[in-house]
């Protein structure tokens, strides 16, 4: 019983923390991962790619299936129910173990693929160089000291004369 109390009280903080930890990975998704694969499926002019971000889905999943795991344990709920949440709760984080650990081989692949579809890779970009993303233009020519991605696309957008 006092193990369930304390549970009850974990859950007052842990909830909330959980939710908040989710919410940002959510919006990293949203940000982050979710543009730069659309961009590099459009093949557009310049790609800004972020490696970590891979793991944001898992985390969000995580976050999201320990705040159902632990109301299901501070309130009474069949065994059944909480050991295949508990089994996809296993699953979910070994998953985001493996994606983490991808990180590095991700970065290792875009530095031999990205060239190959196009893009020369860009250091002198607004922000870069960075240890949290790499930014890739079609054309080396835009790589311009102190600009922004966002410049490159515009002057891409822009008639050549």
């Amino acid at each position: 019983m006092n193990d369930l109390q304390h549970i009850r009280k974990t859950m007052v903080w842990g909830t909330p923390l959980c939710m908040a930890i989710a919410a940002g990975c959510i919006v990293l998704m949203a940000h982050a991962l979710i543009p730069t694969l659309q961009a590099m499926v459009s093949h557009a002019d310049a790609v800004r790619i972020t490696p970590a971000a891979q793991v944001a889905p898992f985390v969000a999943f995580t976050c999201l299936l320990s705040i159902v795991r632990g109301t299901l344990c501070s309130v009474p709920c069949s065994e059944g129910t909480a050991a295949k949440l508990e089994r996809a709760f296993h699953l979910s984080a070994q998953a985001g173990m493996f994606a983490l650990a991808l990180v590095p081989v991700n970065s290792i692949a875009q530095r031999v693929y990205m060239p190959s579809a196009g893009y020369s890779v860009c250091t002198e970009l607004q922000g870069s160089p960075s240890a949290w993303f790499t930014d890739w233009v079609r054309d080396p020519a835009w790589c311009v000291k102190g600009n922004s991605l966002e410049w490159v696309n515009e002057r891409a957008r822009s008639p050549q004369p």
